[in-house]
């Protein structure tokens, strides 16, 4: 476990159970979580149109 909370980020110990036996648990690198890209633009825009304004407006009350 004092391994565990050593871990540099994005490494995780795997421990795998085969043959109804449990493997000897192993340290693996993993990939960073991928960021998800948001945009709504086209929110912004169409309640524009919906509501009567114009993006533009919108955009230079914020």
């Amino acid at each position: 476990m004092d391994q565990a909370v050593r871990l540099p980020m994005h490494h995780a110990i795997i421990s795998i159970r085969a043959g109804k036996e449990l493997q000897p648990a192993f340290i693996c690198k993993m990939k960073p979580p991928v960021k998800p890209e948001y945009n709504n633009s086209f929110l912004t825009k169409h309640h524009a149109q919906v509501y009567g304004r114009s993006w533009q407006e919108l955009q230079e009350a914020l």
